[in-house]
């Protein structure tokens, strides 16, 4: 699938082109679907470098250094939890009692074309509640980062890996407590505090 844009940067010891153009229409859920995009992508990335020799200064000599080891799935299934992260909570930068985590990545949403994006409200960021991160109706499962519970607007910002490393933090807490019979997002807020999060 072609795309309009793409980034192109150096790398500061090798000295090596990273490009990131190649876009895959996906469902990160079915075998064959999987399979066709990585073979369609790695046929793109051979097209970009031919391109690349053909048309651009500098580029006549250019190779493959190496492709990701897979695509990246931006999103398949999320959690279905007690609580659910909507688009309104960042729009309006919102705080709660509850909140576990922080988030601060725009909403992002990616259609195909060049990315969506639209900034967090209030001062920037938004609290994400521990209820969020609880199923709805299994015990003792938790999501986190891109399978929290969200909408899709603004699984776009929680997915992105800081987000991900403290919402999986707050996670692997609330699992450690309840596995001795505490399930109180007041304790899981006290040992976030006590190991230092940022909440």
């Amino acid at each position: 699938m072609k795309r309009e844009r793409g980034w192109l940067g150096r790398l500061p010891v090798s000295g090596d082109v990273v490009a990131i153009l190649a876009f895959e229409p996906v469902d990160g859920r079915d075998a064959a679907s999987l399979t066709e995009a990585e073979i369609s992508g790695r046929a793109q990335c051979h097209a970009y470098l031919g391109a690349f020799r053909r048309h651009l200064d500098g580029f006549a000599d250019a190779y493959l250094v190496t492709t990701g080891p897979q695509l990246g799935i931006r999103e398949t299934r999320r959690l279905v939890g007690r609580e659910r992260v909507e688009v309104e909570r960042l729009r309006a930068g919102l705080r709660s009692a509850d909140g576990v985590a922080r988030g601060g990545w725009p909403i992002e949403l990616h259609l195909g074309g060049a990315p969506e994006y639209e900034p967090i409200g209030g001062d920037g960021w938004f609290d994400i509640p521990f209820a969020a991160l609880v199923s709805a109706d299994l015990e003792n499962l938790y999501g986190a980062g891109r399978v929290l519970s969200a909408d899709r607007r603004s699984a776009g910002s929680v997915r992105v890996m800081g987000t991900a490393f403290a919402t999986g933090h707050a996670a692997g807490i609330a699992a450690a407590l309840q596995s001795s019979g505490v399930e109180d997002v007041a304790a899981v807020r006290r040992e976030l505090h006590r190991q230092g999060a940022l909440i």
